[in-house]
């Protein structure tokens, strides 16, 4: 494998090439997802939900996928749509409170 590889992904319908790839990541201390093999990886992704800033995630550990996918939709259902709106009013509230904890500049 040349290059300055960062991640690597072992997502191909041929179980012999994700192994070899899978392999040969570990091997250079690479983290790799192998899709039909989750002993074979070292990293996984969760399913995750985003409104604005809001991230919200959910993983198996690569046990069930379509697990992961119906309790991410879960959650955000049970979140329901603009919460964008509470992150950004909770960032400017904290903002707001650690710039009243700053002394004023010359003082």
């Amino acid at each position: 494998m040349p290059g300055p590889w960062a991640l690597v992904l072992a997502c191909t319908n041929d179980r012999e090439v994700n192994r070899a790839v899978g392999e040969a990541a570990r091997a250079r201390h690479i983290p790799v997802l192998v899709a039909d093999a989750r002993a074979e990886s070292t990293i996984s992704f969760p399913a995750h939900y985003r409104d604005g800033d809001l991230l919200a995630a959910v993983s198996t550990s690569g046990a069930d996928p379509a697990l992961a996918a119906r309790l991410r939709d879960a959650v955000a259902e049970a979140l329901g749509p603009g919460r964008a709106a509470d992150v950004a009013g909770a960032r400017e509230a904290r903002q707001a409170r650690l710039a009243a904890r700053k002394p004023e500049a010359g003082a």
